[in-house]
């Protein structure tokens, strides 16, 4: 099956309007974009049409979409963070609706916690550690200046995103134990921009034009290393709390950390998913790998975001 048009999806995380002071925060806020960005996005894409969609299974998901040239351009958040609610509030200001999608870490909503990638990057890019030196895995990592905590995330993280949810959780939380106490509550009281979303909020983005969908009960990565009963889980719990708490349809699902497997795409299937979202960077041309679905960062620059809206990937 072809697309009528060529399909364009933008996935962002969060925004935000902090001045960064260091090194170690432009590196925490990586994936969120400047408040002044979306404007400037937002102020191209109104010059678009929008377009209801009234497809039931079609690759967009947002009650109404943009059409640009040849493409049709969807709106995707991935995480459910408090920030998102700022952003339907700057959408609804622009169009007088909110048309983009956000796929929710479902056990998080309302929670003083944060996705526990999140958690990972603020301890130990910001925290106050007991040692200047953290053990992790039977390794010592240094962490007494700003560019030796860069070299220790940039080592650990991509160690720990291979591990399987019960091994990921003993060393996030051996982390987690070589700080001062209260350091992780500490931190996201510091940095709001990592809290979640809670229901009273998600209802009023709703009501806004805004649709949810799973992206995982705990944010659990779906690699070759991971427990298939974690990945099962991970899939059928977001989809309930969906359909029982939010009234949600759940036909897409987004891949925590974009990582997808075989089983997770059986698993998606067995539950009546169309289809699923990566951060595979690409255009969605045809609906024959709907479970691996591509989707574009948007760029802070406006020169590169409108190459984008033509479909240039470089």
């Amino acid at each position: 099956m072809i697309f009528s048009e060529r399909h364009i999806a933008f996935t962002y995380h969060g925004v935000h309007t902090r001045p960064f002071t260091n090194s170690t925060e432009v590196k925490l806020f990586r994936n969120s974009i400047p408040e002044a960005a979306l404007r400037n996005q937002l102020s191209t894409l109104k010059g678009l049409s929008i377009k209801k969609d009234g497809v039931d299974g079609n690759i967009t998901l947002s009650r109404k979409y943009f059409f640009f040239e040849d493409f049709s351009i969807s709106i995707t958040f991935d995480d459910g963070y408090r920030n998102n609610f700022r952003a339907a509030e700057i959408f609804y200001e622009f169009f007088g609706v909110a048309p983009f999608n956000v796929f929710l870490t479902t056990n998080l909503v309302g929670s003083k916690r944060s996705i526990w990638t999140v958690e990972l990057a603020l301890t130990i890019l910001q925290a106050q550690f007991l040692v200047r030196r953290i053990e992790f895995s039977g390794e010592f990592f240094n962490v007494a200046c700003p560019q030796e905590r860069l070299e220790t995330f940039n080592s650990i993280r991509y160690r720990v995103k291979e591990m399987n949810a019960e091994n990921r959780k003993f060393h996030c939380d051996s982390i987690q134990e070589q700080t001062l106490p209260g350091e992780l509550e500490r931190l996201l009281f510091e940095y709001p921009e990592f809290q979640m979303l809670n229901l009273d909020e998600i209802k009023q983005m709703q009501s806004m034009g805004v649709r949810f969908q799973p992206h995982g009960h705990n944010h659990e990565i779906f690699h070759a290393n991971q427990d298939p009963d974690v990945i099962r889980r991970e899939i059928v719990e977001s989809k309930e709390f969906m359909e029982n708490h939010l009234n949600e349809k759940c036909t897409y699902f987004a891949y925590p950390n974009g990582d997808y497997c075989d089983a997770a795409i059986s698993i998606l299937k067995e539950n009546s998913f169309s289809g699923a979202y990566t951060t595979n960077v690409g255009i969605a041309e045809t609906l024959e790998r709907n479970y691996e679905i591509p989707r574009l960062t948007p760029s802070s620059k406006l020169r590169k975001f409108k190459r984008q809206l033509r479909g240039k990937t470089d």
